[in-house]
C-alpha cells in the first residue's frame, strides 16, 4: 500500500484537531486514515495492535 504520510509539527494542536477529526479530544498517539476527497475512513485513539 503506498501513502502519504504527514506529521504535524505545531504547537498548537487544537487548530489541527478543529482541522481533522472534531470527534477527537486530543489524546495521543490518535492515528487517522483520510481518503483523498476529505473523507475520514478510520480514526481510533490509543496505539495501534500490529496485525498478525
Amino acid at each position: 500500500m503506498a501513502s502519504t504520510n504527514y506529521l504535524y509539527n505545531e504547537d498548537d494542536k487544537y487548530k489541527l484537531i478543529e482541522a481533522g477529526d472534531t470527534a477527537w479530544g486530543g489524546a495521543l498517539p490518535y492515528t487517522i486514515l483520510v481518503e483523498p476527497g476529505g473523507n475520514i475512513v478510520y480514526a481510533k485513539q490509543d496505539p495501534l495492535m500490529p496485525w498478525r
